[in-house]
């Protein structure tokens, strides 16, 4: 390959050449830098300020008052209340936690309470799951009411169902019956038609019952519980149905494929949602009404016990 000859003289010339063509950019530099670290000062004083103001305004859409106005933050109060001492609910469990119900809306009668739970004998058995979740079995209950304290629920699931299972006897849980429920018009109240100040609602029933469980995993105590069910509910048949109609054989396996529960009842909570916080007149209005469009129902026949004279 051609290479051109090596001159150390010309090289040596040609190096002072560069330096001298360097050294004014050099001397500029270090003549600058001064200035530019006065710059850089003066820069970031001015916009400490911002980064303050920043820091104060809170992400989108949090903060914000009407109009995209910051909010004030104000000094909290001492622990467990808010501004200027007001109070708030706080944010850990609390050990009976209990249903929203207005004072008249609260039913308090055990002998109600029982009333509605055997008319509506279909539960939603509420208990925790491993995982810290909820779960919900929706189960016919027998109410052995002159048990325990306010009662004893009495019930069947699945062998295959895990809730037997998961949920260790002593465990607190929550049955829920619903009673009879109807949506609520304002049209029916004759005082919309003079003042226009009503509004749709809804009327229902309902009790929790809470208790501890226990698992009943003894063919004695599922033979006799479904013996008990089946006599109350076959009741209205015109021929009642009865374990003994089928072969002794084939009860006994259905009743291997079940696992018995009880919940010893500790509180019960109830709740009769009937129009109570309206005048007479309305709530015959909507008796009317109900009766009109449904016939004969729960809902009418339980407001009309809070009419006068009834």
């Amino acid at each position: 390959m051609y290479a051109r000859e090596h001159n150390p003289e010309t090289s040596l010339q040609a190096g002072r050449e560069a330096l001298r063509a360097a050294l004014p950019a050099s001397l500029a530099q270090l003549a600058v830098m001064p200035l530019l670290r006065s710059a850089r000062r003066a820069a970031v004083s001015a916009a400490l300020p911002l980064i303050a103001l920043a820091a104060a305004v809170p992400p989108l859409g949090r903060g914000l008052a009407p109009g995209g106005a910051v909010r004030r933050r104000l000094p909290a109060g001492p622990a467990g209340h808010g501004v200027n001492g007001a109070k708030f609910p706080p944010t850990h469990p609390q050990p009976n936690p209990a249903m929203y119900i207005p004072e008249h809306y609260q039913e308090t009668r055990p002998e109600v309470l029982h009333a509605l739970v055997r008319a509506h004998p279909l539960g939603m058995l509420v208990t925790h799951t491993a995982d810290g979740g909820l779960d919900a079995n929706h189960i016919p209950f027998e109410l052995a009411e002159s048990e325990g304290a306010h009662g004893v629920l009495r019930a069947h699931v699945a062998r295959n169902n895990p809730v037997w299972r998961q949920v260790a006897s002593g465990s607190p849980v929550m049955v829920v019956f619903r009673g009879p429920e109807a949506y609520v018009s304002p049209s029916w109240y004759p005082s919309k038609h003079e003042a226009h100040r009503q509004v749709p609602t809804w009327n229902y029933e309902v009790v929790h019952a809470h208790g501890r469980l226990q698992v009943m995993d003894e063919e004695r105590f599922v033979r006799g519980l479904v013996a008990r069910l089946t006599r109350e509910h076959e009741a209205a048949e015109a021929v009642p149905w009865k374990m003994g109609d089928a072969p002794p054989d084939f009860i006994a396996h259905l009743l291997t494929l079940i696992v018995g529960i009880e919940v010893h009842v500790e509180r019960l909570e109830g709740k009769r949602k009937l129009s109570q916080n309206k005048d007479a007149r309305d709530i015959q209005g909507v008796v009317d009404a109900l009766r009109e469009r449904k016939g004969p129902n729960g809902v009418s026949a339980a407001m009309e016990t809070f009419l006068p004279g009834r």
